[in-house]
């Protein structure tokens, strides 16, 4: 495990690395700073696929009333919230780069927003409930109807006809040289990489503390014997 998370952190490095080695896409108004979507599209991907799990894990969680599949609900909206804010703040970045404004009001660029806005809804609604029972149920219905709006925002409404978006979809699609097609690729799949550890590590830590809670409601009962290791209190007399 110990290799494994510094093989990650080289890879990590050696994108980094690339992001600033790569030469510069001369198509844009700042050649220099056309780097970000190394950054920004994959994590459009990967919020896009950890929004799906959330939606399965959601379906899990409320065919099986299962506290497990709802702490990788958990992860999968947690991961989907982080990576569509990193695509959020960089795609504005790139707005203010390219067409010399932060918030356009672009259709793609709008409707990305109502995706975090739906995304941090459930974080919400996680955060603002207590029982255990309660939060995975309405997190499980919660994460399976958002699906069908995050889809339609992400993938329906930028490319319906009469939606005229400044999103450059044909230079993702064909026009990258090979240094940024081997360097975005090449992003994701060390995004991807370290983005699945760290959904297996919060999945672990939510285990861990499910088990703990459990652990901790074996309250003694009646006349139950106490377990090893708990004694229990007697009371004691004036005359003792």
């Amino acid at each position: 495990m110990k290799a494994y998370r510094g093989i990650l952190l080289a890879l990590g490095a050696a994108a980094t690395l690339y992001t600033f080695l790569s030469p510069d896409a001369q198509k844009f108004n700042e050649p220099a700073l056309a780097r970000i979507m190394f950054w920004h599209v994959p994590s459009a991907i990967l919020s896009t696929i950890f929004a799906v799990m959330m939606a399965w894990f959601g379906f899990k969680t409320l065919k099986t009333h299962s506290l497990e599949q709802d702490t990788r609900l958990a992860g999968s909206a947690e991961l989907a919230m982080i990576f569509s804010l990193i695509t959020l703040v960089t795609g504005m970045i790139f707005s203010k780069v390219q067409w010399l404004a932060y918030w356009n009001w672009d259709p793609r660029q709008t409707s990305f927003l109502f995706v975090v806005l739906l995304l941090g809804g459930l974080i919400a609604l996680r955060a603002g409930m207590r029982d255990d029972a309660k939060r995975a149920a309405a997190s499980g219905a919660y994460a399976v109807a958002n699906i069908i709006p995050f889809i339609f925002l992400t993938f329906v409404y930028p490319r319906m006809p009469g939606v005229a978006s400044l999103h450059p979809n044909e230079t993702i699609q064909s026009g990258l040289d090979i240094w940024y097609s081997i360097g975005l690729w090449g992003t994701l799949v060390v995004l991807a990489l370290i983005s699945f550890y760290i959904f297996k590590l919060r999945v672990r830590a939510g285990l861990l503390e499910l088990e703990t809670l459990n652990n901790g409601n074996n309250s003694i009962r009646g006349g139950d014997s106490a377990p090893s290791g708990v004694v229990r209190p007697l009371a004691v007399s004036e005359e003792d």
